[in-house]
């Protein structure tokens, strides 16, 4: 509003001030938000392992394929543990591990004999405070993939 002399009112001025200093608060409370980082879940090493762990159980349809479900049944079917452990270490199996870019260890444990052994990984576990693990269970033998 223009008064006689071409500027605002004293009331138009307050009204004025009152608007901008208001729109102050809100400018920060937008930076604050624009600003913030959020993390996607998915990034997590637990996510991670997850992953790798489906995709070695999934992985192969053919009779010659190395699978978790395939270590298991020859585990379960008496096997030779270094028989099995060198079907862990098949290039098509192995490298699924490898591509995550951490380091890892797959254990099995077969509840039926009560063995217990490492069958792939690619340094020993070191004592960490940040380990994810996953566990699989197929006929009977119990997988743990551990990922540092």
């Amino acid at each position: 509003m223009l008064h006689e002399g071409g500027f605002m009112d004293e009331n138009g001025f307050i009204f004025t001030m009152d608007a901008v200093l208001m729109l102050i608060p809100i400018f920060i409370i937008a930076a604050t938000v624009s600003g913030l980082s959020l993390s996607v879940p998915h990034e997590s090493p637990y996510y991670q392992t997850e992953d790798v762990m489906e995709t070695l159980y999934n992985i192969g349809n053919g009779p010659k394929d190395v699978s978790l479900y395939t270590l298991a049944n020859n585990i379960t079917n008496g096997t030779s543990i270094s028989t099995v452990k060198g079907y862990a270490t098949d290039p098509k199996f192995k490298i699924i591990l490898d591509k995550s870019g951490r380091k890892y260890s797959l254990t099995y444990y077969n509840n039926a004999t009560g063995t217990y052994d490492a069958l792939v990984n690619n340094t020993n576990i070191a004592n960490l405070n940040n380990i994810a693990s996953t566990t699989r269970t197929y006929n009977g033998v119990i997988f743990r993939l551990y990922m540092w």
